[in-house]
């Protein structure tokens, strides 16, 4: 066996895309998620953005694209967790691993992620046009 400055280690490089994300609250407590407190840009391959939510709990929204062990196929994956990449997770979601789009809204929060081109950051911001 060779020493361990001698050892090289085999990694499998994935090209990683960026998305363009809005991140929507309530504009009022209680309220539907309408009012977008981040436009962020995020890339697939285990990107994060940390933020703090309207109620002061600290959160991160990561997104990813690797293989799920529960389905048995590549699998794209944005989701919220409680404090950090350690924490609980608050909300996922999933599709499939050369989707141009993903998002959430669970009612409380809303994530919309589209592949990160003028046209989509365009689009997005028009849908907010106030925020």
């Amino acid at each position: 066996m060779l020493p361990p400055e001698k050892q090289t280690s085999w990694y499998m490089l994935e090209k990683a895309r960026c998305f363009a994300c809005m991140i929507d609250f309530p504009k009022e407590k209680g309220g539907r998620p309408t009012k977008t407190k981040h436009y962020i840009t995020i890339h697939d391959q285990g990107g994060k953005f940390e933020f703090d939510y309207d109620d002061g709990r600290h959160m991160v929204l990561g997104m990813r694209n690797t293989w799920s062990l529960g389905m048995q196929r590549d699998t794209f994956v944005i989701f919220i967790q409680e404090t950090d990449e350690k924490g609980p997770t608050l909300i996922y979601s999933w599709g499939e691993p050369d989707a141009d789009r993903i998002g959430f809204n669970p009612g409380w929060i809303r994530v919309q992620c589209d592949l990160n081109t003028p046209k989509n950051v365009a689009f997005q911001k028009g849908l907010r046009p106030d925020s």
